[in-house]
């Protein structure tokens, strides 16, 4: 059984990152460097003003159930209300499309971006989410073995960004629209797309990825970490940059009384914090809340002599797309993110520790000057084993 803490506050109905909520990702990672793009989009929920004949309510209810994971009764609660509104309901397709997509049913998906674009009516920036999440459904089954479909992911994302005149969330479609050109084999133009938004938004969120990108066109298949800067408890300042050539594994959980997983989770932190003691491996743990005082009681009591950060203001969470908790995210030392998993299982434990044994044997086999040894073919992305959900960012 796989246990887990979400904050009801962190969800809206926009789902669009299929890796991790349940399992481990180590595949289904590429379409993250797109996903975490996402960051600038205010994905609205299904709101009163786009919903003329339906109730609000009705409405909520099936966008609960698509919140709360139930994803097939949540596509039979948006037909029926699509139904008594002439199944032209682009709200109700749209809604229909995140639940395909958590099912990993990419055509029905396609399908109901297709409906969504189709009713839309004046509402572009539900088009340009529709597109967008079009795009991520043929982006995936390029990976999944059909590579022609990456030239329709671009496709997807051009049409987005043509839409998307005037909305602040443009340059976020702009930086898609250059991972994909380099995905679908055009490298100079995805590169000079990357350039573009650099132009654009030299301090974007998605600014050090693009670098890297454009610096090396084949980290466009894998998933980049984010890049970050913090002062831990101890009172040094951790920046990944400056961590490469290091394994970093980011442990995101909370000190609220309410996540038993959380607590529980603590003795195979505290036993990878010593197994692993004196070799290349980083630990830091985030904790997300906003009590200090409590935060620094519990890691003392607990004796959590690794780096320990609050997020109070959800930085990193933000960042690194995380609203379930406890979470664990294991980047390489080339800056690459190649294991995720979210929740507790028996097996957590055992699991991250195997991943860490993995990359530090790697890391040791690596020659100077070289990625990592097989980093090609970590961190690349082929069909999701797990699903997880997106909030809207605030």
């Amino acid at each position: 059984m796989n246990s887990m803490c979400t904050d009801e506050s962190l969800f809206s109905f926009f789902y669009c990152c299929r890796s991790g909520c349940s399992g481990s990702v180590r595949r289904g990672t590429g379409m993250l460097v797109l996903v975490l793009a996402f960051s600038g989009f205010a994905a609205k929920t299904l709101c009163a003003k786009h919903q003329p004949s339906a109730s609000n309510s009705t409405m909520a209810q099936a966008g609960s159930l698509l919140k709360a994971q139930r994803y097939k009764q949540a596509i039979k609660a948006f037909k029926h209300l699509n139904a008594r509104q002439g199944n032209r309901s682009a709200d109700c397709y749209w809604g229909m499309a995140q639940a395909y997509w958590q099912l990993e049913d990419l055509k029905k998906t396609e399908e109901s971006c297709d409906s969504v674009l189709r009713y839309a009516g004046w509402n572009v920036h539900l088009k340009v989410l529709a597109h967008n999440l079009r795009a991520l459904a043929a982006e995936q089954r390029g990976f999944e073995g059909e590579p022609k479909m990456f030239k329709q992911g671009e496709k997807e994302f051009q049409a987005a960004y043509e839409l998307d005149k005037g909305y602040p969330d443009r340059a976020v479609t702009l930086f898609n629209l250059g991972i994909a050109q380099s995905r679908a084999g055009e490298a100079a133009q995805g590169i000079a797309t990357l350039k573009d938004y650099l132009a654009q938004n030299p301090q974007g969120a998605s600014a050090g990825q693009a670098r890297r990108v454009i610096a090396d066109p084949r980290l466009a298949t894998s998933l980049v970490a984010p890049n970050f800067s913090l002062t831990a408890l101890d009172g040094r300042t951790y920046n990944l940059e400056q961590l490469r050539g290091k394994i970093v594994l980011l442990d995101f959980w909370g000190t609220d009384a309410m996540c038993r997983p959380c607590t529980e989770s603590l003795a195979d932190m505290v036993y990878l914090a010593k197994k692993f003691a004196g070799t290349p491996l980083v630990m830091i743990s985030v904790s997300y809340g906003t009590e200090t005082r409590a935060w620094r009681a519990f890691v003392q009591a607990q004796k959590m002599n690794w780096p320990q950060y609050l997020d109070r203001n959800q930085v990193m969470r933000r960042t690194y797309a995380v609203y379930a908790f406890p979470s664990y995210i294991l980047i390489d030392q080339d800056g690459i993110i190649v294991f995720r998993e979210t929740g507790l299982k028996y097996t957590t434990g055992l699991l991250i520790e195997n991943e860490i044994r993995r990359e530090l044997a790697a890391l040791a086999n690596a020659k100077p000057g070289h990625p990592t040894a097989g980093s090609e073919n970590r961190g690349k992305a082929t069909a999701p084993s797990a699903t997880t959900t997106l909030p809207e960012w605030e």
